[in-house]
C-alpha cells in the first residue's frame, strides 16, 4: 500500500475536523490567532508551500503524460501561496494597527502595478498546459475508474463557502466578535486548504505517479 491514499485520508481528516469545529475553536482561541503573521495564517501558508512543492517532485517523477498535470498545478499552488501573503505586503510593516490586529496593503507595494499581469499569465500558462496537453482526457480516465477526488474536493468546496459566510459574505454575519469570526474563518480556510492537498495525493495515487511523499 502506498503512502499517497494513508497521507489523503489523514489530511482529510483534519479537513473535517476544522471545518466543523471551526466556530468553537474560534470562540475558545485566543483572538489573535487569526491574524496576519499569526499561528493560523502561517499555518495556511506552510500547508501551501508543501502543496506545491509536492506538485513539484510528482511532477520531476511522473511518467511523460501525467507530468504535465503537475506543471499545470505548480502556477496555481504559487498563486495561492501568494494571495495568503498578500503577494508579500505581509513581509512589510503593516500600513496599520488596531485592537483587532495588523493590516497590510499592496498598495504599498513598489511593484504592485504587475502583481495582476502575473497572476493572468501564470493562469493562462496552466489554461494553456491544460488545453495544449489534451488534460481533460487524462482526467476522464480517472472519472471512468471511480478514482476523482470528489470528497476531497467537495470538502474544499464546502470549507470555502463556510470561509466566506465566517468572513461576513453572502448576507450572513455570525452573532459573535470580529476575532473570534476571524478565528473561525481562517480556521475553515486552512481545513479547506488541507482538502485540497488531500486531493493532489489523490489524483497522484490515481494515475499511479512515482515517488509520492
Amino acid at each position: 500500500m502506498t503512502a499517497s491514499p494513508a497521507i489523503a485520508r489523514i489530511l482529510k481528516a483534519g479537513s473535517i475536523l476544522l471545518i466543523v469545529l471551526g466556530l468553537p475553536l474560534g470562540l475558545a482561541l485566543p483572538g489573535w490567532w487569526g491574524w496576519e503573521n499569526q499561528p493560523v495564517e502561517n499555518t495556511q501558508a506552510a500547508i501551501l508551500v508543501f502543496g506545491f512543492i509536492h506538485a513539484i517532485v510528482l511532477c520531476r517523477r511522473a511518467d511523460d503524460r501525467s507530468k504535465w498535470l503537475w506543471l499545470a498545478g505548480i502556477p496555481l499552488w504559487f498563486v495561492l501561496i501568494a494571495r495568503e501573503l498578500s503577494f508579500g505586503a505581509v513581509l512589510f510593516p503593516p500600513t496599520s494597527l488596531s485592537d483587532h490586529g495588523p493590516a497590510f496593503s499592496v498598495n504599498q507595494l513598489a511593484y504592485k502595478p504587475v502583481i495582476t499581469p502575473i497572476v493572468l499569465a501564470l493562469i493562462a500558462f496552466s489554461v494553456f498546459v491544460i488545453v495544449r496537453k489534451r488534460l481533460p482526457a487524462l482526467g476522464l480516465e480517472v472519472l471512468r475508474e471511480g478514482r476523482a477526488p470528489w470528497f476531497s474536493l467537495g470538502l474544499v468546496a464546502v470549507g470555502m463557502i463556510a470561509s466566506s459566510i465566517a468572513e461576513g459574505n453572502f448576507g450572513f454575519r455570525l452573532p459573535i466578535d470580529k476575532d473570534s469570526a476571524q478565528n473561525a474563518e481562517e480556521i475553515i480556510e486552512l481545513g479547506a486548504y488541507l482538502a485540497l492537498w488531500a486531493a493532489q495525493f489523490e489524483i497522484a495515487a490515481a494515475l499511479g505517479a512515482k515517488g509520492r511523499l
